[in-house]
């Protein structure tokens, strides 16, 4: 460590019990080590070195020449441009998104040289509660994928996406059919599952009157894609024609079951759409499969193709296979 040593000049002299106080200006550059006060000190000046026995000239004269205290921060290559050094630690306090590759660690003190780049934050997907009000608080890729401190990008985890791992992804990218959409997106989607009775103007995503969550934006799910119109009002169905978490199944065509003559199975009429937050109005359809007179292939190499049960025939099992006498075959 360097020090700064005074000299009493040859023509003068000190009387004992005299105090005069030496002025060190901030303009020299000279820094001092932790612990003085620089609270009290106007902007120019810098610290005070203060004896019990001097004397002479009581007016303060700033120093020409002086030189930093200390051996700064040579251990960490002088933070190699990327920060600036403290020298009361003889640690650097590296420049915005640079650092030891830690982001919370920004704007502090590190052991380091500044050589990594620290990886954007998000709030946290698995933090613990400090309160009974906060949960979630700020951590590298959000504690959902890993920093790679070289590029300062975040490698996220499987089903998170976003330069902080900050959002959900969608599985399979919804198998190319259907759209990935945030719950707050969801919520004003009318064809959305479970279908609801709620306008569009009334939706919201949260509680307590909220118009979000704090997963409102960041918790993705599908919106699967179909070839009819899906909702509750005349006309539409209360199924997509594909569906599944990644709209990976397609359901098969649709039809009345033949062997019910009263009942109709595709009118959903004042029938609750699956979750129970809504009931289809006059003329709404419902989606019966196969006409319940054959299994349906939802996947694999034959989407949405049905496989009738003996007797039954058509696109939708919806027809009586009928012999050579004129009789429908059970």
């Amino acid at each position: 460590n360097s020090s700064l040593k005074l000299y009493v000049k040859g023509s003068r002299w000190i009387e004992s019990g005299v105090q005069i106080d030496v002025y060190v200006y901030a303009s020299n550059g000279i820094k001092a080590y932790c612990g003085l006060d620089m609270a009290s000190r106007s902007p120019d000046q810098g610290f005070i070195i203060r004896t019990n026995a001097t004397g002479g000239n009581n007016n303060p004269v700033p120093l020409e020449d002086s030189d930093i205290v200390g051996n700064g921060c040579a251990a960490q290559l002088d933070c190699l441009s990327r920060g600036s050094c403290n020298y009361c630690t003889e640690r650097c306090e590296c420049y915005e998104n640079l650092g030891d590759g830690n982001p919370l660690h920004r704007g502090a003190v590190v052991s380091t040289d500044c050589t990594l780049t620290n990886c954007p934050v998000g709030l946290s997907w698995s933090g613990l509660p400090w309160s009974s009000t906060e949960a979630r608080v700020e951590a590298t890729c959000s504690d959902a994928g890993l920093c790679e401190e070289q590029t300062g990008t975040c490698q996220c985890f499987s089903g998170f996406d976003g330069i902080a791992c900050e959002r959900m992804d969608c599985f399979n990218d919804c198998s190319g059919h259907g759209q990935c959409l945030t719950m707050a997106e969801l919520a004003f989607m009318d064809s959305a599952l479970p279908l609801s009775a709620i306008t569009t103007l009334e939706a919201r995503y949260g509680s307590h009157g909220k118009a979000s969550a704090w997963d409102a934006d960041i918790v993705r799910g599908c919106l699967c894609d179909s070839s009819w119109s899906v909702g509750l009002s005349l006309g539409q169905r209360q199924q997509p024609e594909f569906f599944g978490a990644d709209c990976s199944l397609r359901r098969c065509p649709s039809a009345d079951d033949p062997t019910t003559v009263v009942t109709d199975e595709t009118d959903c009429s004042n029938v609750t759409a699956p979750g129970g937050r809504g009931v289809g109005k006059s003329g709404n359809i419902c989606h019966v499969d196969c006409a319940n007179r054959g299994l349906c292939d939802t996947g694999n190499n034959d989407l949405g193709r049905c496989t009738c049960f003996s007797g039954y025939s058509g696109a939708a099992c919806e027809r009586f296979e009928v012999n050579s006498g004129g009789v429908a075959t059970l």
